[in-house]
């Protein structure tokens, strides 16, 4: 069980450090090259900075680092929920027809379930706070 728990773990930290890491490092490397770019006006670097949803400015703002972090945050939290309900489905397929152990994974899986809910839910709700004080 404890070797279980410990090889979930892993992979959820595997596959946030290889699903997150990427993205932010390719966006920054996006905005770098059309800030470097020398063959458009301040205009037109503004205007496809805008587009490509990098900051006008080299530093980010206050609002959009908590958004990062709040996401990544979220996305955790998420693939946890994941993690949980297949190991509850796990524990089901490996109950053998006993009640209790039964009982016990379906208890799991919706625990899992209401885990992904309410990440699903806290997101919508930054989300919209942040863009409601943001505007």
């Amino acid at each position: 069980m404890k070797k279980m728990v410990l090889g979930i773990c892993l992979i959820v930290a595997f596959l946030a450090g290889v699903i997150v890491q990427p993205v932010g490092a390719a966006e920054s490397q996006l905005c770098q090259d059309l800030r470097n770019r020398t063959d458009l006006t301040q205009a037109e670097k503004n205007s496809l900075l805008q587009m490509s949803g990098c900051s006008l400015t080299d530093q980010d703002t206050a609002d959009k680092m908590a958004n990062k972090i709040i996401e990544i945050v979220l996305s955790v939290i998420g693939v946890l929920a994941v993690g949980v309900m297949i190991y509850g489905g796990i524990m089901y397929i490996i109950s053998t027809g006993d009640a209790a152990k039964v009982n016990r994974a379906k208890h799991i899986i919706m625990y899992g379930l209401i885990g992904l809910v309410i990440s699903l839910l806290a997101y919508m709700i930054v989300q919209f706070v942040i863009k409601s004080v943001t505007g």
